[in-house]
């Protein structure tokens, strides 16, 4: 922003040369005051003060950049490039100096939780990764059996920690204690779902089935059983047979667990749970494997007799349309799907019915345009009868 002034140069007979160069000592700035030597210099020692930029990871140690390197390699797990982002995580625990080699291999084992663990879609394919890892550890470098241990011991402190419900809070509101109690179900689920997953691939102890089955029953809250079903779905039909030395042990949980369901203050959708699992092992004499439909026998479709019009009948105070002989040309057939399952502030039964934005009500006029689908019931807010109710 400085105006530089031209000043005519001096020749060496002591005359000036119009267009030279003037001293940089002489020229006057924008105020008309000259510019010493030390002012010009002053910009040049300030940049040469700032620090060169470094990239993020260049004051980090090896370890420090070896468990980087592991959890983005996880972060980016799926199953289409699994085979590819396992070559890679080998390659990090195989390359990794011998010193340091079994600090990095329990990391691994750690990190590998955590992603499991967050991320229920990945259970299985976490899983599969755990249980290959530990042969190639082995075979490679012998470290298998640390790999094998640092997994127990993540999988077994995490689960008595998240045993016990959380206590409430005095300093949280509702909203707040409610979304605890989510992340608390959340990561109990994910541990039981990871260990089920690992006792059927054959990598843990068929015994460590009964030290959770009998945690859990210990505790015997709402959402210890509730877990405890996941569990046992989870193991489905793989130790439920007749030749497995543990079956006799497996009737005792099933007892214990016939026996936590009587409870009367035990939530109803609990209930259901816990019948759905005994039902099935009844009918099929063996636990139902994921994502495998319940035994229970599906809910009767049977006439309403409310859908039977007559004089006095009212819906929303207005008078309801003559009735309609069965047979005969407009008739309306009625079916009623009893749920059996009471609302409450937690479940919110009629919110799962209907679906997020109504989705399953929309798949179902999708496939079957001709009908109308009403909830009905407490929850349902509306109003029936005479009374309005």
């Amino acid at each position: 922003g400085r105006r530089w002034l031209c000043a005519p140069k001096a020749s060496a007979s002591g005359n000036l040369r119009a267009g030279s160069a003037p001293d940089a000592a002489l020229l006057p700035n924008a105020r008309g005051k000259a510019m010493s030597d030390h002012s010009k210099a002053a910009p040049a020692a300030l940049s040469s003060s700032r620090p060169t930029p470094k990239w993020a990871g260049a004051n980090l140690s090896e370890a420090d950049r070896n468990l980087r390197r592991v959890r983005s390699i996880l972060n980016k797990l799926t199953r289409p490039n699994s085979d590819i982002l396992y070559g890679r995580l080998l390659a990090v625990c195989v390359e990794c100096p011998s010193a340091s080699r079994e600090s990095l291999v329990e990391a691994v084992a750690r990190e590998t939780f955590s992603t499991a663990t967050s991320q229920r879609l990945l259970v299985d394919l976490c899983a599969d990764v755990c249980v290959r890892l530990q042969a190639d550890l082995e075979t490679t470098c012998g470290f298998g059996v640390q790999f094998k241990r640092g997994l127990f011991t993540e999988c077994r402190e995490n689960f008595l920690r998240h045993l016990t419900p959380p206590t409430a809070a005095i300093e949280l509101d509702a909203e707040a204690q409610n979304e605890e109690r989510e992340e608390h179900r959340a990561a109990l689920l994910g541990n039981v779902m990871l260990v089920g997953n690992l006792l059927k691939r054959g990598m843990l102890s068929s015994a460590l089935v009964f030290y959770w089955t009998d945690q859990l029953l210990q505790v015997s809250s709402p959402m210890a059983l509730e877990i405890l079903c996941i569990f046992l779905e989870t193991i489905g039909g793989s130790f439920d047979k007749s030749e497995w030395k543990g079956v006799a042990q497996l009737d005792e949980v099933f007892a214990r667990m016939r026996s936590a369901a009587r409870k009367a203050k035990l939530p109803a959708r609990i209930r259901f749970r816990i019948q759905d699992v005994l039902d099935h092992r009844k009918q099929h004499s063996s636990l139902p494997q994921p994502g495998q439909a319940s035994a229970r026998s599906p809910p009767v479709a049977r006439q309403d007799p409310s859908c039977a019009s007559s004089p006095s009948a009212t819906i929303r105070g207005k008078e309801a349309p003559p009735a309609v002989e069965a047979g005969q040309p407009g008739a309306k057939r009625c079916c009623r799907y009893l749920v059996g399952i009471e609302q409450d502030e937690e479940y919110q039964v009629c919110k799962r019915l209907i679906g997020p934005k109504g989705k399953y009500m929309k798949d179902i006029l999708a496939e079957v345009p001709d009908v109308k689908i009403r909830i009905r019931g407490r929850g349902s807010r509306y109003l029936e009868g005479p009374e309005q109710e």
